[in-house]
């Protein structure tokens, strides 16, 4: 048994670090508890993220901008969320005047990191009742996590193109 040097534990394997050839099922339980436990304290944990918000203008044109927030803290509210990037928009140089006056009021979830895109071009129309973001609810328990997309939009534009999903173009 030798000691090693990055979990502090003694197990069967005499290398120096060489994790690839680590088998975990040959771990007792012991192990693979503290192992999970210093893998978590060396993952960032903290409530700040990076999140990519699509402001979507027009569905029907698929015209949209990705606007990049970093630092976001994820426990906020949705609608405190909601006027820090509509305050951002507006200030933001680099985007059309048309996508900092837009009226927009909605967020959903489009995609988050490691999952399944959809092949919508501006973002899916399933799943409303569970992507929506709901008021009252931190971002966290909406579901958002770090470099999760969401698509920031007027829930009017958005009901007329569900209705007919047809593009202009």
């Amino acid at each position: 048994m030798q000691l090693c040097c990055c979990f502090g534990l003694k197990h069967q394997f005499s290398h120096k670090c060489d994790y690839s050839r680590l088998n975990l099922h040959s771990l007792n339980a012991q192990h693979v508890s503290t192992r999970s436990r210093i893998f978590k304290s060396r993952v960032n944990m903290s409530s700040e993220a990076v999140l990519t918000v699509r402001l979507v203008r027009s569905f029907e044109h698929r015209n949209f901008k990705p606007v990049v927030l970093r630092g976001v803290n994820l426990d906020q509210k949705v609608e405190d969320f909601i006027a820090f990037v509509k305050n951002d928009v507006s200030t933001r140089s680099g985007l059309p005047p048309p996508f900092k006056k837009f009226d927009y009021d909605t967020m959903k979830i489009i995609h988050q990191a490691h999952g399944a895109k959809t092949n919508e071009l501006v973002m899916s129309l399933e799943d409303d009742e569970k992507l929506i973001l709901c008021n009252g609810l931190d971002l966290r328990s909406c579901g958002i996590a770090n470099e999760t997309e969401l698509a920031f939009f007027k829930m009017a534009d958005y009901e007329k193109y569900k209705a007919n999903p047809q593009t202009v173009w």
